[in-house]
Parts: C-alpha cells; structure tokens; sequence
C-alpha cells in the first residue's frame, strides 16, 4: 500500500528590517508566532517551521539556506536546528525551543535571521533533538541515493537503508504536506519496498508518524512501521508494529505488541477506529512497554 511520512506544524510570520544592536552581522529576521502548546509546557521541544515561496528569503538568503538561524523573543538568544528542506524561499526547519509554553506566548515567539553571505552553516542539528529520541527519520532524501539514504537526524546514527523485492524497485520521493517524504508501492502490482533501520531493541517505546493509504487492501494489512526483538524475521513475534487493519477491520490503525516469539496469542492489540478514508493524512502515535500498549 502506497504511504506518506510527515510530521508537521503551522506557524504565522511577518517581515522586518533588523535593527543594530540585535544579532551580529545578520541584515533581516522574522518573527515566528505560534500557538500555544496543548495540555501544558513543553520542554526542549523540536518545533517544526515550515514556510513556502517567501520572496524575502528568496532575495536576502543564502541559496542554500545555511546562513538561517533562529533565536528567542530577546532576538540573541540562539536556538539549535536543523534544516530539513530549503530551496528558492521554501524552508522546512526543525527549531528546539527551551519552552514550548501552554500560557505564555512570549516563550513561544521565535526569530529566523538571514542574510549573511559570510556566514558559514549555521545548523546544529544533532543538538535539536535530545537523547530520549532514538531515532528520527524524515523519509525526505533521495531514495536512488547511495545507501543509506534515509538519515536519522539523531546522534545515534540510525541511518536507514531502502530495499525492494524486485530488487530495483525503490519508493519515489514526492512532495509531502511540508517538504518532501516517500511513497511505497501496492503490493497488489507485485512490488514491495520498504525501510530497513537499525533494530530498536527496547523494552518500551513511543513512535509518532504521520501516514496517508491511497486505496484500501481487502486482505492484506498495510505496515507503516514495525520492529521485532533479538531474533530473526519471519519466525519471531517479540516486537510491535503499526498499520491499518484488512478486511472488516480495514477502518482501523492496530498497534500490537508481541510479548513472546513462540506463542501468538501472547499479545497486545489495540484498534482505533479512524473510518475508511483513503487520501487523508492520520497522525498515529503509540507507546509501549512490553506489558501494554
């Protein structure tokens, strides 16, 4: 089944000349204000910036994006961040805020500065997310790249590698909600690609993705993401994994977990009735710890 990846966020910005004083050697910022988070502050938070054909990035910026950086309201207060996708005043850019606040829009105001042609790569992006991220994959690169080509942005190094059966049948990369992502074959046309990461080997996990299916499979349940413990595939089930349901439950995103890889009935499964769309973006998140979902 053919899918996306993406996580997104949405942001309103403005335009203004920098004035001295502020952020050494950079000609013009803007402001960032975003909503307030939901439930509560959060800490250290990789916030998502996405924005499209900006004629002042486009006249004023680097062609490459690398003089792009982001500070606190105080306008020197330098944040960490990585620069997924920049092009001709298109930027998609993970930003790590100390606080993402639930009342204080203050704390939520950011500025992007550019226009330094003297600057060097302005990006941190190791820094951006912290060491309870195991592994972040955009699926944004080029999937006919030399392997691995689908880099985690973490410090671990997770780097994942696309595979097909053919083999020569890899996932095409298109354009996503904000930047680009991958789209995976049918089954059905005799193709199968996928992913391959470094195993995740542990005891509890969260995932968070975000998938869209263009039709839907009669039979055949549709994986987004999966993993198993210590023990060769096919024959193991210690593991978990993610995807829509097949046949009645074919209006469903499963998250199972299996305990043990000798007893199939040894499981957790959860179903979450999310309607039969096909073309409509699901934000699926799930965390496990070996005794629950």
């Amino acid at each position: 089944m053919k899918k996306y990846f993406l996580i997104y966020f949405i942001i309103t910005l403005h335009i203004i000349k920098l004035h001295a004083g502020w952020y050494s050697n950079w000609s013009y910022r803007k402001p960032i204000t975003n909503n307030f988070a939901v439930g509560g502050d959060l800490t250290n938070y990789p916030l998502l910036v996405v924005m499209s054909n900006d004629t002042d990035l486009q006249n004023y910026a680097s062609n490459n994006g690398h003089d792009i950086l982001f500070t606190l309201i105080d306008g020197t207060t330098r944040l960490s961040h990585e620069l997924e996708y920049y092009s001709s005043g298109t930027i998609v850019a993970w930003i790590k805020i100390p606080i993402f606040s639930f009342s204080q829009q203050d704390s939520n105001i950011l500025y992007m500065y550019f226009g330094n042609a003297s600057a060097g790569n302005q990006q941190n992006t190791e820094d951006v997310w912290d060491i309870n991220y195991k592994g972040v994959w955009h699926l944004s690169q080029d999937p006919a790249d030399a392997a691995p080509q689908m880099l985690d942005s973490t410090v671990n190094a997770r780097h994942g590698i696309v595979k097909s059966t053919p083999a020569g049948n890899s996932p095409v990369r298109v354009t996503g909600q904000a930047g680009y992502c991958l789209e995976f074959s049918d089954e059905s046309e005799g193709i199968s690609n996928w992913v391959e990461i470094p195993l995740l080997n542990y005891p509890e996990l969260t995932v968070e993705l975000w998938g869209m299916r263009y039709n839907v499979d009669p039979v055949n349940a549709d994986g987004f993401f999966g993993g198993r413990y210590w023990t060769a595939l096919p024959n193991d089930r210690e593991g978990y994994d993610i995807s829509f349901g097949a046949g009645v439950n074919n209006n469903k995103i499963s998250f199972a977990a299996f305990l043990t890889n000798t007893d199939s009935t040894n499981s957790f499964i959860q179903n979450y009735t999310v309607g039969a769309e096909i073309n409509t973006w699901h934000y699926i998140a799930g965390t496990v710890d070996r005794a629950n979902l």
